[in-house]
């Protein structure tokens, strides 16, 4: 079983249970079958840069942001019956809406898709 932790604002406009579904969905098909923990939040451009500076120190706005759990907390092995958890990913919402203008599609499926890249990072999925 999948466990997605998502956090909003109550601004959004975004169902955050079509998120969460479509996160464990999209990361059971790429083959977690353990019980696995993930954390969303879906924040303001002013928050977004904040932990752009604390994490990167780059002075920019990204529209997603992974952290897997291993390098956030070390390198630890979790305890017996208790869930893998895989990190926190992080959307700019306000990113995600200019793009999904941008893209002529809806700010839902477009934060959608910013969480699933974030995901893929997390599974150890990168790119150039």
């Amino acid at each position: 079983m999948i466990t997605v932790l998502i956090s909003s604002e109550s601004k959004y406009p975004i169902s955050l249970l079509t998120i969460q579904k479509e996160l464990s969905t999209f990361i059971m098909g790429h083959g977690v079958t353990l019980p696995t923990e993930v954390s969303v939040s879906i924040v303001s451009e002013k928050t977004a840069l904040e932990v752009s500076n604390r994490t990167l120190k780059d002075n920019a706005v990204h529209d997603v942001l992974s952290f897997p759990e291993n390098e956030l907390k070390g390198k630890f092995v979790n305890p017996p019956d208790t869930p893998n958890q895989l990190g926190e990913i992080i959307v700019c919402f306000e990113m995600a809406e200019a793009e999904a203008k941008e893209d002529g599609m809806s700010v839902e499926r477009k934060v959608i898709e910013l969480v699933n890249h974030g995901a893929l990072h997390l599974l150890g999925i990168h790119h150039e």
